[in-house]
Protein backbone atom coordinates (compact mmCIF):
# COMPACT_ATOMS: atom_id res chain seq x y z
CA UNK A 1 0.00 0.00 0.00
CA UNK A 2 1.15 3.22 -1.13
CA UNK A 3 2.16 5.76 1.90
CA UNK A 4 -0.76 8.27 -0.28
CA UNK A 5 -3.32 5.62 0.51
CA UNK A 6 -2.36 4.76 4.08
CA UNK A 7 -2.81 8.29 5.12
CA UNK A 8 -6.10 8.90 3.49
CA UNK A 9 -7.57 5.54 5.28
CA UNK A 10 -10.41 6.47 7.22
CA UNK A 11 -9.30 5.06 10.20
CA UNK A 12 -6.22 6.67 10.70
CA UNK A 13 -8.62 9.96 10.39
CA UNK A 14 -10.78 8.58 12.67
CA UNK A 15 -8.18 7.86 15.24
CA UNK A 16 -6.23 11.20 14.34
CA UNK A 17 -9.60 13.27 15.09
CA UNK A 18 -10.08 11.21 18.59
CA UNK A 19 -6.15 12.02 19.54
CA UNK A 20 -7.10 16.17 18.91
CA UNK A 21 -10.39 15.85 21.28
CA UNK A 22 -8.51 14.20 23.93
CA UNK A 23 -6.77 17.37 24.33
CA UNK A 24 -9.89 19.17 25.31
CA UNK A 25 -11.63 16.55 26.80
CA UNK A 26 -8.77 15.39 29.13
CA UNK A 27 -8.20 19.06 29.76
CA UNK A 28 -11.80 19.15 31.00
CA UNK A 29 -11.14 16.46 33.32
CA UNK A 30 -7.99 17.75 35.26
CA UNK A 31 -9.24 21.09 35.48
CA UNK A 32 -12.13 19.59 37.24
CA UNK A 33 -10.26 17.11 38.81
CA UNK A 34 -8.15 20.05 40.32
CA UNK A 35 -11.21 22.04 41.16
CA UNK A 36 -12.42 19.26 43.34
CA UNK A 37 -9.36 17.82 45.40
CA UNK A 38 -9.34 21.48 46.56
CA UNK A 39 -12.65 20.77 48.38
CA UNK A 40 -10.91 17.45 49.73
CA UNK A 41 -8.66 18.05 53.11
CA UNK A 42 -5.51 16.12 52.06
CA UNK A 43 -5.68 14.42 55.28
CA UNK A 44 -8.27 12.39 53.37
CA UNK A 45 -5.87 10.62 51.10
CA UNK A 46 -8.08 7.58 50.32
CA UNK A 47 -10.90 10.32 49.50
CA UNK A 48 -8.60 12.03 47.41
CA UNK A 49 -7.08 8.54 45.79
CA UNK A 50 -10.40 7.46 44.32
CA UNK A 51 -11.40 10.54 43.36
CA UNK A 52 -8.35 10.89 40.91
CA UNK A 53 -9.21 7.19 39.80
CA UNK A 54 -12.08 7.92 39.10
CA UNK A 55 -11.00 10.71 36.72
CA UNK A 56 -8.30 8.90 35.41
CA UNK A 57 -10.50 5.95 34.54
CA UNK A 58 -13.16 8.51 32.89
CA UNK A 59 -10.68 10.32 30.27
CA UNK A 60 -10.04 6.50 29.16
CA UNK A 61 -13.60 6.25 28.66
CA UNK A 62 -14.96 9.47 26.93
CA UNK A 63 -11.55 8.29 24.77
CA UNK A 64 -13.01 4.85 23.77
CA UNK A 65 -16.90 7.06 23.43
CA UNK A 66 -14.97 9.73 21.22
CA UNK A 67 -13.45 7.13 18.89
CA UNK A 68 -17.01 5.62 18.55
CA UNK A 69 -18.68 8.67 17.89
CA UNK A 70 -16.19 9.37 15.09
CA UNK A 71 -16.03 5.89 13.71
CA UNK A 72 -19.77 6.59 13.49
CA UNK A 73 -19.38 9.94 11.96
CA UNK A 74 -17.27 8.17 9.05
CA UNK A 75 -18.75 4.38 8.71
CA UNK A 76 -22.26 5.24 10.40
CA UNK A 77 -25.12 2.13 10.16
CA UNK A 78 -23.72 0.09 7.02
CA UNK A 79 -27.26 -1.97 7.73
CA UNK A 80 -29.26 1.64 6.79
CA UNK A 81 -28.92 2.39 3.33
CA UNK A 82 -29.49 5.88 2.50
CA UNK A 83 -30.51 7.23 -1.23
CA UNK A 84 -28.36 10.06 -2.47
CA UNK A 85 -30.92 10.94 -4.85
CA UNK A 86 -29.93 13.17 -8.44
CA UNK A 87 -33.11 14.17 -10.20
CA UNK A 88 -32.86 17.57 -11.37
CA UNK A 89 -35.02 17.46 -13.56
CA UNK A 90 -37.63 16.27 -10.89
CA UNK A 91 -36.08 17.93 -8.17
CA UNK A 92 -38.40 20.18 -5.77
CA UNK A 93 -36.55 23.59 -4.88
CA UNK A 94 -36.26 24.67 -1.08
CA UNK A 95 -38.46 27.56 -0.27
CA UNK A 96 -36.98 28.54 2.98
CA UNK A 97 -36.31 32.03 3.24
CA UNK A 98 -33.04 33.72 3.09
CA UNK A 99 -30.91 33.89 6.56
CA UNK A 100 -30.32 37.39 7.23
CA UNK A 101 -26.72 38.63 8.80
CA UNK A 102 -24.82 36.05 6.65
CA UNK A 103 -24.14 38.44 3.45
CA UNK A 104 -20.66 39.17 2.67
CA UNK A 105 -18.58 36.43 4.69
CA UNK A 106 -14.76 35.82 3.27
CA UNK A 107 -15.08 32.19 3.37
CA UNK A 108 -11.33 30.83 2.38
CA UNK A 109 -9.99 32.94 4.63
CA UNK A 110 -11.97 31.74 7.92
CA UNK A 111 -9.42 30.68 10.55
CA UNK A 112 -12.00 28.24 11.69
CA UNK A 113 -12.05 26.53 8.37
CA UNK A 114 -8.44 26.97 7.82
CA UNK A 115 -7.59 25.31 11.67
CA UNK A 116 -10.31 22.73 10.63
CA UNK A 117 -8.16 21.75 6.93
CA UNK A 118 -5.01 21.53 8.70
CA UNK A 119 -6.26 19.79 11.84
CA UNK A 120 -7.71 17.10 9.35
CA UNK A 121 -4.39 16.93 6.79
CA UNK A 122 -2.61 15.91 9.45
CA UNK A 123 -4.87 13.30 11.37
CA UNK A 124 -3.53 10.60 9.71
CA UNK A 125 0.03 11.70 10.50
CA UNK A 126 -0.60 12.09 14.36
CA UNK A 127 -2.31 8.44 14.44
CA UNK A 128 1.37 7.02 12.60
CA UNK A 129 3.02 8.99 15.14
CA UNK A 130 0.72 7.90 18.12
CA UNK A 131 1.41 4.38 16.80
CA UNK A 132 5.33 4.83 16.84
CA UNK A 133 5.65 7.00 20.03
CA UNK A 134 3.02 3.98 21.86
CA UNK A 135 5.25 1.15 20.35
CA UNK A 136 8.29 2.82 21.59
CA UNK A 137 7.00 3.53 25.65
CA UNK A 138 5.48 0.06 25.38
CA UNK A 139 8.63 -1.49 24.87
CA UNK A 140 10.14 0.43 27.71
CA UNK A 141 7.25 -1.04 29.77
CA UNK A 142 8.71 -4.12 28.98
CA UNK A 143 12.31 -3.54 29.57
CA UNK A 144 11.26 -2.55 32.78
CA UNK A 145 9.32 -5.42 33.51
CA UNK A 146 12.29 -7.37 32.42
CA UNK A 147 14.95 -5.30 34.55
CA UNK A 148 12.80 -5.80 37.52
CA UNK A 149 12.73 -9.80 37.27
CA UNK A 150 16.60 -9.53 37.09
CA UNK A 151 16.25 -8.01 40.18
CA UNK A 152 14.69 -10.59 41.50
CA UNK A 153 17.38 -13.00 41.47
CA UNK A 154 19.98 -10.45 43.65
CA UNK A 155 21.08 -12.01 46.60
CA UNK A 156 20.58 -10.94 49.91
CA UNK A 157 21.93 -10.42 53.15
CA UNK A 158 21.05 -11.61 56.17
CA UNK A 159 19.28 -9.57 59.13
CA UNK A 160 17.15 -11.55 61.43
CA UNK A 161 15.94 -8.52 63.10
CA UNK A 162 14.97 -6.97 60.11
CA UNK A 163 13.01 -10.31 58.68
CA UNK A 164 11.35 -10.65 61.96
CA UNK A 165 9.85 -6.84 61.98
CA UNK A 166 8.40 -7.96 58.34
CA UNK A 167 6.70 -10.58 59.81
CA UNK A 168 5.27 -8.37 62.83
CA UNK A 169 4.14 -5.64 60.33
CA UNK A 170 2.21 -8.60 58.20
CA UNK A 171 0.67 -9.69 61.60
CA UNK A 172 -0.65 -6.23 62.62
CA UNK A 173 -1.99 -4.87 58.79
CA UNK A 174 -3.27 -8.79 58.16
CA UNK A 175 -1.52 -9.23 55.21
CA UNK A 176 -1.45 -13.23 54.01
CA UNK A 177 0.90 -13.56 51.12
CA UNK A 178 4.50 -14.67 51.14
CA UNK A 179 6.69 -11.60 50.70
CA UNK A 180 10.27 -11.82 49.87
CA UNK A 181 12.69 -9.34 51.20
CA UNK A 182 15.70 -8.56 49.40
CA UNK A 183 18.26 -6.35 51.41
CA UNK A 184 21.53 -5.61 48.81
CA UNK A 185 24.18 -2.93 48.00
CA UNK A 186 23.07 -3.01 44.39
CA UNK A 187 20.04 -0.68 44.81
CA UNK A 188 19.81 2.79 46.87
CA UNK A 189 16.16 3.28 48.02
CA UNK A 190 13.65 0.77 49.41
CA UNK A 191 11.55 -0.85 46.60
CA UNK A 192 8.33 -3.01 45.78
CA UNK A 193 7.23 -4.71 42.80
CA UNK A 194 5.52 -7.78 42.05
CA UNK A 195 1.97 -8.63 42.37
CA UNK A 196 1.72 -12.25 42.65
CA UNK A 197 5.45 -12.71 44.04
CA UNK A 198 5.78 -9.54 45.77
CA UNK A 199 9.44 -8.39 46.51
CA UNK A 200 10.90 -5.85 48.59
CA UNK A 201 14.10 -4.31 48.03
CA UNK A 202 15.78 -2.65 50.60
CA UNK A 203 19.52 -0.87 50.18
CA UNK A 204 21.64 -2.44 52.30
CA UNK A 205 23.37 0.92 53.23
CA UNK A 206 19.95 2.23 54.39
CA UNK A 207 19.61 -1.01 56.72
CA UNK A 208 22.74 -0.67 58.47
CA UNK A 209 23.09 3.42 59.07
CA UNK A 210 18.85 3.86 60.69
CA UNK A 211 17.18 3.21 63.82
CA UNK A 212 14.84 -0.24 63.68
CA UNK A 213 11.87 2.92 64.14
CA UNK A 214 12.58 4.36 61.05
CA UNK A 215 13.18 0.96 59.04
CA UNK A 216 9.85 -0.19 60.59
CA UNK A 217 8.34 3.06 58.87
CA UNK A 218 9.93 2.15 55.44
CA UNK A 219 8.96 -1.59 55.68
CA UNK A 220 5.46 -0.49 56.77
CA UNK A 221 4.85 1.73 53.73
CA UNK A 222 5.91 -1.02 51.39
CA UNK A 223 3.79 -3.36 52.78
CA UNK A 224 0.81 -0.82 52.40
CA UNK A 225 1.27 -0.80 48.90
CA UNK A 226 1.76 -4.58 48.62
CA UNK A 227 -1.87 -4.94 51.08
CA UNK A 228 -3.04 -2.62 48.90
CA UNK A 229 -2.93 -4.38 45.32
CA UNK A 230 -0.92 -0.98 43.85
CA UNK A 231 1.26 -2.73 41.85
CA UNK A 232 -1.02 -3.91 39.58
CA UNK A 233 -2.87 -0.70 39.60
CA UNK A 234 0.12 0.25 39.21
CA UNK A 235 1.23 -1.31 35.79
CA UNK A 236 -1.83 -0.75 34.41
CA UNK A 237 -1.68 2.88 34.92
CA UNK A 238 1.70 2.21 33.29
CA UNK A 239 0.65 0.94 30.12
CA UNK A 240 -2.07 3.54 29.83
CA UNK A 241 0.71 6.36 30.45
CA UNK A 242 2.14 4.59 27.28
CA UNK A 243 -1.22 4.92 25.24
CA UNK A 244 -1.91 8.15 25.80
CA UNK A 245 1.87 9.67 25.97
CA UNK A 246 0.98 12.80 23.89
CA UNK A 247 -1.29 14.33 25.96
CA UNK A 248 0.01 16.25 28.65
CA UNK A 249 -3.31 16.46 31.17
CA UNK A 250 -3.28 12.95 31.09
CA UNK A 251 0.27 12.65 32.22
CA UNK A 252 -0.79 15.33 34.86
CA UNK A 253 -3.55 13.33 36.04
CA UNK A 254 -1.81 10.17 36.36
CA UNK A 255 0.68 11.78 38.62
CA UNK A 256 -1.71 13.16 40.94
CA UNK A 257 -2.82 9.40 40.83
CA UNK A 258 0.80 8.71 42.13
CA UNK A 259 0.84 11.22 44.58
CA UNK A 260 -1.91 10.32 46.32
CA UNK A 261 -1.08 6.55 46.15
CA UNK A 262 1.74 7.50 48.59
CA UNK A 263 -0.08 9.39 50.61
CA UNK A 264 -2.46 6.50 51.47
CA UNK A 265 0.33 4.23 52.21
CA UNK A 266 2.33 6.97 54.29
CA UNK A 267 -0.98 7.54 56.16
CA UNK A 268 -1.51 3.69 56.23
CA UNK A 269 2.22 3.19 57.95
CA UNK A 270 1.70 6.01 60.42
CA UNK A 271 -1.82 4.54 61.35
CA UNK A 272 0.16 0.94 61.83
CA UNK A 273 3.08 2.04 63.45
CA UNK A 274 1.36 5.88 65.23
CA UNK A 275 4.41 7.94 64.43
CA UNK A 276 4.28 10.70 62.06
CA UNK A 277 7.58 12.81 62.76
CA UNK A 278 9.49 9.20 62.66
CA UNK A 279 7.52 8.75 59.30
CA UNK A 280 9.03 11.93 58.18
CA UNK A 281 12.76 11.45 59.01
CA UNK A 282 12.77 8.12 57.09
CA UNK A 283 11.33 9.65 54.30
CA UNK A 284 14.07 12.63 54.53
CA UNK A 285 17.19 10.26 54.92
CA UNK A 286 15.61 8.53 51.92
CA UNK A 287 16.41 12.22 50.11
CA UNK A 288 19.04 11.12 47.45
CA UNK A 289 17.24 9.74 44.49
CA UNK A 290 18.82 7.77 42.05
CA UNK A 291 17.12 6.79 38.66
CA UNK A 292 14.65 3.50 39.39
CA UNK A 293 11.97 1.63 37.09
CA UNK A 294 8.76 3.48 36.48
CA UNK A 295 6.74 -0.36 37.27
CA UNK A 296 8.29 -0.49 40.84
CA UNK A 297 6.72 1.36 44.06
CA UNK A 298 9.41 3.69 45.70
CA UNK A 299 9.14 4.33 48.97
CA UNK A 300 12.10 7.02 48.53
CA UNK A 301 9.85 10.09 47.67
CA UNK A 302 10.51 12.07 44.21
CA UNK A 303 11.92 15.76 44.50
CA UNK A 304 8.63 17.04 43.00
CA UNK A 305 6.51 15.55 45.96
CA UNK A 306 9.08 15.31 48.77
CA UNK A 307 8.76 18.79 50.68
CA UNK A 308 4.09 18.07 50.44
CA UNK A 309 4.79 13.87 51.83
CA UNK A 310 7.00 15.91 54.86
CA UNK A 311 4.33 18.87 55.39
CA UNK A 312 1.40 16.28 55.15
CA UNK A 313 3.08 14.50 58.13
CA UNK A 314 4.61 17.21 60.25
CA UNK A 315 1.97 19.90 59.41
CA UNK A 316 -0.98 21.05 60.70
CA UNK A 317 -3.70 18.22 60.90
CA UNK A 318 -6.13 18.96 58.64
CA UNK A 319 -4.88 21.98 57.04
CA UNK A 320 -5.59 22.47 53.48
CA UNK A 321 -2.09 24.36 52.27
CA UNK A 322 -4.07 25.56 49.89
CA UNK A 323 -1.49 28.03 47.95
CA UNK A 324 -2.94 31.51 46.14
CA UNK A 325 -1.38 30.02 42.54
CA UNK A 326 -2.58 27.01 42.85
CA UNK A 327 -6.00 27.93 43.37
CA UNK A 328 -5.61 30.83 40.45
CA UNK A 329 -4.53 28.08 37.74
CA UNK A 330 -7.48 25.62 38.73
CA UNK A 331 -9.83 28.19 38.50
CA UNK A 332 -8.17 29.18 35.14
CA UNK A 333 -8.57 25.83 34.15
CA UNK A 334 -11.45 25.45 34.56
CA UNK A 335 -13.03 28.80 33.10
CA UNK A 336 -11.14 28.01 30.26
CA UNK A 337 -12.56 24.01 30.08
CA UNK A 338 -15.94 25.95 30.26
CA UNK A 339 -15.40 28.04 27.41
CA UNK A 340 -14.60 24.87 25.44
CA UNK A 341 -17.58 22.92 26.83
CA UNK A 342 -19.95 26.18 26.24
CA UNK A 343 -18.52 25.59 22.16
CA UNK A 344 -19.13 22.39 22.13
CA UNK A 345 -22.44 22.79 23.11
CA UNK A 346 -23.23 25.90 20.77
CA UNK A 347 -22.16 23.78 18.03
CA UNK A 348 -24.37 21.00 19.15
CA UNK A 349 -27.67 23.15 19.15
CA UNK A 350 -26.44 24.47 15.83
CA UNK A 351 -26.20 20.62 14.18
CA UNK A 352 -29.89 20.25 14.96
CA UNK A 353 -31.03 21.08 11.76
CA UNK A 354 -27.58 19.37 9.66
CA UNK A 355 -28.99 15.96 8.00
CA UNK A 356 -28.45 12.54 9.33
CA UNK A 357 -28.46 8.85 7.64
CA UNK A 358 -31.80 8.86 7.63
CA UNK A 359 -32.41 11.84 6.08
CA UNK A 360 -33.10 10.93 1.85
CA UNK A 361 -30.95 13.69 0.11
CA UNK A 362 -32.11 15.83 -3.15
CA UNK A 363 -29.16 16.92 -5.59
CA UNK A 364 -30.66 19.74 -7.42
CA UNK A 365 -27.11 20.53 -8.80
CA UNK A 366 -24.02 19.48 -9.48
CA UNK A 367 -21.30 22.02 -11.80
CA UNK A 368 -18.01 22.70 -11.88
CA UNK A 369 -17.19 26.55 -12.69
CA UNK A 370 -13.68 28.56 -11.18
CA UNK A 371 -11.96 25.32 -10.70
CA UNK A 372 -14.33 24.51 -8.34
CA UNK A 373 -17.14 22.15 -7.61
CA UNK A 374 -20.31 23.51 -6.51
CA UNK A 375 -23.34 21.34 -5.26
CA UNK A 376 -27.16 22.35 -4.20
CA UNK A 377 -28.72 19.48 -1.88
CA UNK A 378 -32.32 19.61 -0.15
CA UNK A 379 -33.68 17.83 2.70
CA UNK A 380 -36.47 17.49 4.98
CA UNK A 381 -36.01 17.06 8.84
CA UNK A 382 -39.57 16.89 10.10
CA UNK A 383 -41.77 19.18 7.98
CA UNK A 384 -39.02 21.73 7.62
CA UNK A 385 -37.03 21.55 4.16
CA UNK A 386 -33.34 22.17 4.13
CA UNK A 387 -30.73 23.34 1.41
CA UNK A 388 -27.19 23.00 1.25
CA UNK A 389 -24.68 24.31 -0.97
CA UNK A 390 -21.52 22.46 -0.71
CA UNK A 391 -18.40 24.16 -2.19
CA UNK A 392 -15.38 21.58 -2.89
CA UNK A 393 -12.46 21.14 -5.19
CA UNK A 394 -12.52 19.99 -8.38
CA UNK A 395 -11.47 16.38 -6.36
CA UNK A 396 -14.59 16.40 -4.68
CA UNK A 397 -12.52 17.59 -1.44
CA UNK A 398 -15.25 19.83 0.64
CA UNK A 399 -14.27 23.49 1.16
CA UNK A 400 -16.95 24.82 3.22
CA UNK A 401 -20.53 25.03 2.91
CA UNK A 402 -23.47 27.08 3.55
CA UNK A 403 -27.04 25.71 5.47
CA UNK A 404 -30.00 27.52 4.41
CA UNK A 405 -27.95 30.36 3.40
CA UNK A 406 -25.92 30.82 6.69
CA UNK A 407 -21.99 29.55 6.71
CA UNK A 408 -21.38 26.24 8.54
CA UNK A 409 -18.84 25.91 10.94
CA UNK A 410 -15.73 23.36 10.54
CA UNK A 411 -17.31 20.52 12.99
CA UNK A 412 -20.97 20.97 11.19
CA UNK A 413 -18.87 20.67 7.49
CA UNK A 414 -16.87 17.61 9.04
CA UNK A 415 -19.87 15.98 9.91
CA UNK A 416 -21.50 16.78 6.85
CA UNK A 417 -18.78 15.15 5.03
CA UNK A 418 -18.92 11.86 7.18
CA UNK A 419 -22.43 11.80 6.53
CA UNK A 420 -22.47 12.10 2.38
CA UNK A 421 -19.60 9.56 2.53
CA UNK A 422 -21.70 7.03 4.10
CA UNK A 423 -24.61 7.40 1.37
CA UNK A 424 -25.13 5.32 -2.09
CA UNK A 425 -25.45 7.19 -5.08
CA UNK A 426 -28.49 6.65 -7.30
CA UNK A 427 -27.65 7.41 -10.86
CA UNK A 428 -30.62 9.30 -13.10
CA UNK A 429 -31.68 6.08 -14.92
CA UNK A 430 -32.34 4.33 -11.68
CA UNK A 431 -34.38 7.29 -10.81
CA UNK A 432 -36.31 6.95 -14.41
CA UNK A 433 -37.48 3.32 -13.48
CA UNK A 434 -39.83 4.28 -11.12
CA UNK A 435 -40.38 7.79 -11.75
CA UNK A 436 -41.06 7.68 -15.57
CA UNK A 437 -39.09 10.47 -16.66
CA UNK A 438 -40.13 11.91 -20.40
CA UNK A 439 -36.27 12.50 -20.99
CA UNK A 440 -35.42 8.70 -20.05
CA UNK A 441 -38.34 7.70 -22.08
CA UNK A 442 -37.54 9.26 -25.19
CA UNK A 443 -33.83 7.88 -25.02
CA UNK A 444 -35.53 4.67 -24.24
CA UNK A 445 -37.48 5.30 -27.16
CA UNK A 446 -34.54 6.08 -29.03
CA UNK A 447 -32.68 2.68 -28.55
CA UNK A 448 -36.14 1.31 -29.08
CA UNK A 449 -36.33 2.54 -33.00
CA UNK A 450 -32.39 1.80 -33.70
CA UNK A 451 -32.93 -1.98 -32.40
CA UNK A 452 -36.16 -2.50 -34.47
CA UNK A 453 -34.83 -0.55 -37.63
CA UNK A 454 -31.47 -2.72 -37.64
CA UNK A 455 -34.23 -6.10 -37.38
CA UNK A 456 -36.36 -4.57 -40.42
CA UNK A 457 -33.34 -3.66 -42.73
CA UNK A 458 -31.59 -7.40 -41.86
CA UNK A 459 -35.40 -8.99 -43.02
CA UNK A 460 -35.31 -6.67 -45.91
CA UNK A 461 -31.93 -8.13 -46.73
CA UNK A 462 -32.98 -11.76 -46.49
CA UNK A 463 -35.76 -11.11 -48.82
CA UNK A 464 -33.95 -9.71 -51.47
CA UNK A 465 -31.86 -12.23 -51.15
CA UNK A 466 -34.78 -14.80 -52.21
CA UNK A 467 -36.62 -12.73 -54.78
CA UNK A 468 -32.96 -13.01 -56.62
CA UNK A 469 -33.58 -16.64 -56.73
CA UNK A 470 -37.09 -17.65 -56.37
CA UNK A 471 -39.71 -14.36 -57.53
CA UNK A 472 -43.26 -13.83 -56.09
CA UNK A 473 -45.59 -11.33 -55.58
CA UNK A 474 -46.03 -12.30 -52.27
CA UNK A 475 -42.34 -11.70 -51.20
CA UNK A 476 -42.16 -8.31 -53.12
CA UNK A 477 -45.55 -6.89 -51.07
CA UNK A 478 -44.03 -8.24 -48.05
CA UNK A 479 -40.64 -6.17 -49.17
CA UNK A 480 -42.80 -3.35 -49.75
CA UNK A 481 -44.27 -3.27 -46.35
CA UNK A 482 -40.78 -3.80 -44.15
CA UNK A 483 -39.53 -1.07 -46.39
CA UNK A 484 -42.82 1.44 -45.22
CA UNK A 485 -42.04 0.46 -41.56
CA UNK A 486 -38.43 1.92 -41.99
CA UNK A 487 -39.37 4.92 -43.15
CA UNK A 488 -42.01 5.67 -40.17
CA UNK A 489 -39.56 4.69 -37.62
CA UNK A 490 -36.78 7.01 -39.46
CA UNK A 491 -39.40 9.83 -39.55
CA UNK A 492 -40.42 8.66 -35.72
CA UNK A 493 -36.81 9.38 -34.78
CA UNK A 494 -36.38 12.62 -36.42
CA UNK A 495 -39.07 13.99 -34.60
CA UNK A 496 -37.13 12.67 -31.42
CA UNK A 497 -34.36 14.29 -32.35
CA UNK A 498 -35.99 17.34 -33.02
CA UNK A 499 -37.86 17.40 -29.66
CA UNK A 500 -34.26 16.82 -27.85
CA UNK A 501 -32.99 19.64 -29.76
CA UNK A 502 -35.45 22.19 -28.90
CA UNK A 503 -34.98 21.08 -25.13
CA UNK A 504 -31.43 21.54 -25.34
CA UNK A 505 -32.05 24.87 -26.53
CA UNK A 506 -34.16 26.03 -23.80
CA UNK A 507 -31.50 25.29 -21.42
CA UNK A 508 -28.77 27.06 -22.86
CA UNK A 509 -30.11 31.03 -20.94
CA UNK A 510 -30.60 29.30 -17.67
CA UNK A 511 -27.34 27.36 -18.08
CA UNK A 512 -25.13 30.59 -19.18
CA UNK A 513 -27.27 32.93 -16.16
CA UNK A 514 -26.12 30.10 -13.46
CA UNK A 515 -22.53 30.07 -14.77
CA UNK A 516 -22.75 33.82 -14.20
CA UNK A 517 -24.00 33.23 -10.98
CA UNK A 518 -21.68 30.01 -9.89
CA UNK A 519 -18.72 31.88 -11.02
CA UNK A 520 -19.78 35.19 -8.96
CA UNK A 521 -20.34 33.40 -5.77
CA UNK A 522 -16.94 32.10 -6.09
CA UNK A 523 -14.91 35.01 -6.81
CA UNK A 524 -16.48 36.91 -4.57
CA UNK A 525 -16.15 34.40 -1.67
CA UNK A 526 -19.94 35.24 -0.51
CA UNK A 527 -23.23 34.09 -0.87
CA UNK A 528 -25.53 36.72 -0.56
CA UNK A 529 -29.71 35.98 -0.03
CA UNK A 530 -30.47 37.49 -3.15
CA UNK A 531 -27.78 34.90 -4.75
CA UNK A 532 -29.58 32.11 -3.09
CA UNK A 533 -32.51 33.47 -3.70
CA UNK A 534 -31.73 33.73 -7.73
CA UNK A 535 -29.82 29.79 -7.65
CA UNK A 536 -33.28 28.60 -6.16
CA UNK A 537 -35.32 30.47 -9.18
CA UNK A 538 -32.69 29.03 -11.90
CA UNK A 539 -32.44 25.38 -10.20
CA UNK A 540 -36.15 25.40 -10.62
CA UNK A 541 -36.34 26.01 -14.71
CA UNK A 542 -33.64 23.97 -15.31
CA UNK A 543 -35.87 21.49 -13.70
CA UNK A 544 -38.96 22.22 -15.25
CA UNK A 545 -37.80 22.44 -18.57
Amino acid sequence: MKITELLNAEMFKVTGWSIIHSMWQFLLLFAVLKGALLLVSKRRSKLRYIISLIFLASAVTCSFFTFYHEYQLFFGNKTQSVGFVVHPEKAISPVNPPVAGHAGIVVLSSPAIILFNFLNSVSSYLTIGWIIGMIFFLFKISYAGFYLNTLRKLPSESFPDVNKKIRELCGKMKIGRNIRLIITGSVSEALTFGHFKPVILLPLSYVTQVSMEQMEMIIAHELAHIKRFDYAVNLLQATLEAVYFFNPFFSAMSDIVRNEREYCCDDMAVATCGDNKTLAIALASLKLITTYPELALPAAPKKSIFQERIHRLIGTPGKSNKSVRNSFFSALLILLTLALLSKSVDAHINNKDLPVVTDPMVQLLTDNQANYKEQLFSYKRGIQVHEIFLISTVNGKPLYAYLDGALMSKGELFQLTAIMNQQRTITPAEIAKTQKSPVLNRQDRHSQIHNKTESLMAEIKRIKSDLNVHPSREAENKLKELSNQVNALNKEEVTLSMEQYREDVKQIPVDVKLHELLTKIIVNKEYTPEERKQLNVLVKKKAEI
